[in-house]
């Protein structure tokens, strides 16, 4: 299942919490949780040009959702393990001409392009509510996809397909802080071998234990 890339936060998040506990008071272990919104980099993605009549493709804008957790030094530099997940979703209605012959009738079909990331994160805490974040990560795909073939067409999602990897940096504003929560927006751009895979914008809610 997809969702089973965020096994290893799971077993991270458990392991930071013993050393954490391990430590003197000023080192943290930090569970961070975000939902925002993703533009992608991809800009000629899911073209479908056999299909006429209906916009068989997946929206530039579509929401990223981000959880990790860190661990916070002293000196306020963190090191930390991340999941992203952008999902960009079309709801197709109509008719969509393949030839002369076949057609296809969409009745709210969702279309759906998901991009998961699996980040390990260096950065650090600044006085003046800055912090700045730096990543290299290994990028999953799952794209829609609409293949003439000899005796009809295949249209689906094949599921997760040419993996890679990039680097991203991010830089975010703290809005609130105290000693167990804060809020910040960040922004973030994501670049893979592919070339610019996403720029997001996204609130976050940091727990400190």
């Amino acid at each position: 299942m997809k969702f089973l890339n965020i096994i290893p936060i799971a077993i991270f998040s458990l392991i930071l919490t013993g050393v954490s506990n391990a430590q003197d008071q000023y080192k943290r272990f930090q569970f961070e949780f975000g939902y925002g919104i993703a533009l992608t980099g991809d800009t000629e993605k899911n073209d479908f040009q056999l299909l006429r009549g209906v916009e068989f493709s997946t929206p530039l804008i579509g929401k990223n959702i981000e959880i990790a957790t860190k661990y916070v030094f002293k000196n306020r530099r963190f090191i930390g393990l991340g999941f992203t997940m952008q999902s960009y979703t079309n709801i197709l209605n109509g008719t969509g001409v393949l030839d002369e012959d076949r057609v296809l009738v969409f009745d709210d079909y969702r279309l759906e392009d998901e991009i998961q990331y699996i980040e390990l994160q260096y950065g650090k805490f600044f006085d003046n509510g800055l912090d700045l974040t730096m990543s290299a990560f290994t990028i999953f795909y799952f794209n829609p996809i609409l293949d003439q073939e000899p005796n009809g067409f295949e249209l689906g999602n094949p599921g997760r397909s040419s993996d890679d990897l990039g680097l991203a940096i991010a830089l975010g504003y703290r809005l609130f802080e105290n000693n167990s929560i804060n809020v910040s927006l960040r922004a973030k751009l994501s670049y893979s071998l592919n070339g610019v895979e996403a720029i997001t914008l996204t609130p976050l809610v940091r727990f400190n234990f």
